[in-house]
């Protein structure tokens, strides 16, 4: 509250003819207000409630060939004895009359082995898969082995396919015939499956 003593206490004047008059105001504390406290009581855990729940079922994967590995992860879902492609090539090689190309390879357990070859221009070709052992008698010009089945002479398309046992072999694609005038241009394609 305000009043004229405090805004002129040494005008004699000011304070003869104040009208306002002041009392003294009474501030009321306020009465602490009480804090509720609870009561410690012992609580009973509550036991775990089950729900039932369905059981998960299992996605069943289909697998055409009943080898074991199913269709969406094998590489020859039709073909039981292989599931994946250990080594895979495709090339287009010019090969020149007298003249071959080849690719070799080892490997520690039983294969499948698969190749295609198709003579895109020129002569026809041989293509032969053998033991690494009887390569040297191809170079050499002399009697050799060689897989039947892996194996397609004087040819312009062949598609070929083996069972290997484990071992080191080779597989040739030659314009070698005597008779052979023109150069070769050959898609090849080779792989090796388990």
């Amino acid at each position: 509250m305000i009043d004229s003593r405090d805004y002129a206490p040494n005008d004699a004047d000011v304070q003869e003819k104040s009208d306002i008059q002041s009392s003294p105001s009474q501030v009321s504390t306020p009465e602490p207000t009480p804090v509720a406290t609870p009561k410690q009581t012992s609580t009973a855990t509550p036991w775990p409630t089950f729900v039932a729940t369905a059981e998960p079922t299992a996605t069943e994967f289909p697998d055409s060939d009943y080898d074991g590995v199913a269709d969406r992860y094998d590489d020859f879902p039709d073909d039981f004895q292989y599931s994946e492609v250990v080594r895979e090539e495709r090339a287009t090689e010019v090969v020149d009359p007298g003249y071959y190309r080849f690719w070799s390879w080892e490997s520690d357990e039983a294969e499948g082995f698969v190749a295609t070859i198709d003579v895109q221009s020129g002569s026809h070709v041989d293509a032969i898969l053998m033991d690494d052992s009887d390569f040297d008698e191809f170079e050499n010009s002399e009697s050799y082995y060689y897989y039947t089945s892996g194996t397609d002479f004087e040819t312009k398309y062949a598609e070929l396919s083996a069972r290997l046992d484990a071992g080191s072999f080779v597989f040739v694609v030659s314009n070698w015939e005597v008779d052979a005038e023109e150069t070769s241009t050959v898609d090849v394609s080779i792989a090796s499956k388990r």
